[in-house]
C-alpha cells in the first residue's frame, strides 16, 4: 500500500468500520474502500505522520500478504493483481541484488 492509514485524512461521511474478517489487513481493505468513494484525492505534499515499521504485520508477514493479495484481488481483479505483483516482485528481486537484504 502506498499509502499508510496513519498519514491520511477521510472525511467520516466516506468511511465505514473495519472489514474484521481481515486479522491483519483490514487497514487496507478501509482505505480502498474509501478512496474509492471520494469524488476528489489531494496529495498535500508533506509529512502529516511519522511511525515505526513493524508490528504484528510484521511478525506474521506471511499471512498479512495473503489478505493483502485478497483484498487486492477482490477489488481490482485476479489478471491485474497477478501482473501487479509479479512487478512489485521483480523490483524487490532488483533492489535486493543491487543492496542486499535491507530493512528499508
Amino acid at each position: 500500500m502506498n499509502v499508510c492509514h496513519q498519514a491520511i485524512y477521510i472525511k467520516r461521511s466516506l468511511t465505514t468500520p473495519y472489514d474484521l474478517q481481515y486479522k491483519l489487513s483490514s487497514d487496507i481493505d478501509w482505505v480502498i474502500r474509501a478512496t474509492k468513494k471520494a469524488e476528489k484525492i489531494v496529495n498535500v505534499k508533506d509529512y502529516v505522520a511519522k511511525y515505526l515499521v513493524g508490528g504484528m504485520s510484521q511478525q506474521r508477514h506471511k499471512q498479512s500478504l495473503k489478505e493483502r493479495y485478497e483484498i487486492f484481488k477482490k477489488y481490482y481483479g485476479f489478471v491485474p493483481n497477478l501482473i501487479n505483483h509479479a512487478v512489485i516482485a521483480g523490483r524487490l528481486l532488483l533492489h535486493r541484488l543491487r543492496n542486499g537484504k535491507t530493512r528499508d
